[in-house]
């Protein structure tokens, strides 16, 4: 039965050969729980790194601001990012460091 603090279960029925229903039996027997609570557990944990998460629950998260550029004036790279990653080809660009605009970029005048 649910206690109160477990979400509701369904019933599955899954097929198991010989050798891994007498495993998961003897490792149940060994920590004095159910083979469905193994097969839950193993489930579980299969599946948790391949569940979508949020950025912050992420490894990466824990590298955001970590480093400093050292940049200044007007108009720092790492304060204008989309801007020299995705430059507007309509726009005028002053800064060397901008990506070339279209294949017409290159041809004489």
């Amino acid at each position: 039965m649910d206690t109160p603090n477990e979400a509701p279960k369904r019933r599955s029925q899954i097929m198991l050969d010989d050798e891994l229903y007498h495993g998961l039996a003897v490792e149940a027997e060994i920590q004095g729980r159910s083979i469905s609570a193994l097969v839950r557990e193993a489930v579980a944990a299969w599946l948790e790194p391949r569940r979508p998460r949020r950025i912050q629950e992420t490894p990466f998260w824990s590298l955001v601001g970590r480093g400093r550029s050292g940049q200044t004036g007007a108009e720092p790279v790492s304060d204008n990012v989309d801007r020299y990653l995705y430059p507007d080809p309509h726009r005028e660009h002053a800064d060397p460091r901008q990506v070339a605009e279209g294949p017409d970029c290159h041809r004489s005048s």
